[in-house]
């Protein structure tokens, strides 16, 4: 039988090699705990957070972190991209850019870069803000940027989409930002104004750009996005103008708008 110290030796130098190899192959956090040490790693996220799943995020849209999680420069899980960690509540601003690998591009404070969606959640969708109800009702679908370029006369007019806010929106803006069109009695001071558009619990915040088409006391319209986040399913058909088989359909019933 080896002597105690020698075999203790012998099984050190046994496990050397597997603790060496283990040592390179540890997974980063991004969760980041109070006290700044990490919690869960990048493919263990918090499922009870109200997370952004590879979902469109317009340029300009609000979000805030969930809990404090890494701020990268890629989005990658290395600690060569680490630029700071962001408290919880941290209000970030999103590119527009599609997520990649799940991380979102962000700026926070003049600097760009990329926080996980697990770790993000839109500001203003939860409850229902306190503010006046300026609507009930239907909101129907207005329209994507083919859509409008065909079809409206004003946009066609032009040779882009034109908005009575804004006479020349970008293609991505039209596509994937969350904006209404006022029916009623529209006031062009209301331009820009912000309302929180909710079906149920589900709330979103949008931009007033427009006065809706449809007219005194019909309903207001929304972007493809907007109705799409409450459930309806915008889409058309055939080549205007002049098309009596053209359809634009889509629509959200049961809908709530306040001022913000």
């Amino acid at each position: 039988m080896a002597h105690p110290t020698l075999r203790a030796a012998l099984v050190a130098l046994a496990l050397a090699p597997l603790a060496a190899a283990t040592a390179g192959c540890a997974v980063e956090e991004e969760f980041v705990t109070a006290d700044g040490s990490g919690a869960d790693s990048d493919d263990d996220l918090d499922s009870s957070a109200d997370e952004l799943k590879n979902e469109v995020v317009a340029a300009g849209d609000k979000l805030k972190t969930t809990t404090g999680v890494n701020f990268r420069t890629e989005a990658r899980v290395a600690s060569e991209t680490l630029i700071r960690v962001l408290n919880a509540n941290t209000q970030v601003t999103a590119t527009g850019k599609a997520p990649v690998n799940g991380f979102y591009q962000v700026t926070f404070n003049g600097t760009t870069g990329y926080v996980h969606g697990g770790y993000l959640a839109r500001i203003g969708t939860a409850a229902a803000p306190s503010g006046d109800v300026v609507f009930s009702g239907t909101i129907n679908w207005e329209g994507s940027w083919n859509f409008l370029v065909n079809c409206s006369s004003y946009s066609r007019a032009a040779g882009h989409v034109t908005f009575a806010c804004n006479g020349n929106p970008t293609r991505n803006f039209v596509d994937n930002g969350y904006w209404v069109a006022v029916s009623g009695s529209w006031s062009r001071s209301w331009c820009g104004d912000t309302v929180s558009v909710c079906k149920g619990s589900k709330c979103v915040d949008a931009t007033i750009i427009d006065d809706s088409v449809n007219g005194q006391g019909k309903p207001w319209e929304g972007s493809t996005k907007l109705i799409e986040a409450l459930g309806g399913k915008p889409y058309w058909n055939n080549i205007c103008p002049g098309d009596a088989g053209s359809v634009s359909a889509g629509n959200v019933t049961g809908v709530t708008i306040r001022m913000k």
